[in-house]
């Protein structure tokens, strides 16, 4: 987890990580001063083959920056972050805040949907793919193209060997914003709509992940102005390789506060949430649903 804002409204630049298994958090730590980012919150933060990037993001201005760090081992607490480096020959993406963001370990890559452009338009969202590889980022013109979205889930589901994404919201979307309710798959080269039977849900800025058999959705709001927090828990069954079913578990709760983060542990088949509010005050406490 990093960054957020603060109970004062102050974006923030911690990093931490969460345990499962022991029920604690540890803080870590720039290995030197000249390596502190700038607060920030609505950033993507993805780890995969031992590397964990850090992209966009929003304080008093949007970013485009992506900065980087070897994943810790043992009880180290300290990382050296590096930012990937923009030139003409290698362009990064423009400024934005709550892209779509997975890591592909099939093709050693992250892939980067959307996000929003503009902390203060309605006419902010962007429908553009970007892969990163290494600290290397790649403009994809893919032949479909899901619907320009900020805030919406992804995730790599491995029998499928494609990158998913779920839902958030757009801007503008007449009459009025809605949350959205479709999926998408990325197969490396191209994006394709993927058909859902059932009721799908529709959310923004919920949490997904693979639990080795579906996918499974929780967290998020049920409006696109943050005021209906979702409590229930989705799972999407694939029936083919861009097709599959909807349900809804009614047996599971999961309420995370308002405006809480989330994250799918495949390791426990659990979600762990941080933070959000409690009116009138911003919350630090921690949800794991099951």
């Amino acid at each position: 987890m990093f960054g957020g804002d603060s109970a004062s409204g102050t974006a923030m630049n911690d990093l931490w990580y969460y345990s499962v298994a022991s029920g604690l958090w540890t803080m870590l730590a720039p290995a030197s001063r000249t390596q502190s980012l700038y607060g920030r919150k609505l950033a993507s933060l993805t780890c995969g083959d031992g590397q964990c990037v850090l992209f966009g993001g929003l304080s008093t201005k949007v970013y485009n920056e992506a900065w980087y760090f070897t994943e810790p081992t043992g009880t180290g607490t300290t990382v050296t972050w590096s930012k990937v480096s923009c030139s003409k020959s290698a362009p990064c993406p423009s400024p934005r805040y709550a892209p779509l963001t997975a890591f592909d370990p099939t093709r050693h890559y992250r892939v980067s949907f959307g996000g929003s452009a503009n902390s203060d338009s309605d006419n902010a969202s962007l429908a553009d793919t970007w892969t990163l590889a290494g600290s290397r980022w790649t403009r994809q013109q893919p032949q479909h193209s899901p619907p320009a979205r900020t805030d919406g889930s992804a995730t790599f589901v491995p029998g499928n060997n494609k990158v998913v994404i779920f839902g958030g919201d757009s801007w503008p979307n007449a009459p009025y914003p809605q949350p959205l309710c479709d999926l998408w798959a990325w197969d490396g080269s191209d994006w394709q709509a993927v058909s859902a039977a059932g009721t799908a849900p529709c959310l923004t800025g919920a949490a997904m992940g693979w639990d080795g058999t579906r996918l499974v959705v929780t967290g998020g709001f049920m409006d696109a102005y943050y005021t209906l927090p979702n409590t229930g828990t989705w799972y999407f069954e694939f029936s083919g390789s861009n097709a599959g079913t909807w349900t809804k578990d009614i047996s599971t709760v999961c309420a995370p506060l308002s405006g809480a983060r989330g994250a799918y542990d495949p390791a426990s088949k659990k979600f762990v949430f941080f933070g959000g509010y409690a009116y009138p005050d911003t919350s630090n406490s921690t949800l794991v649903c099951p």
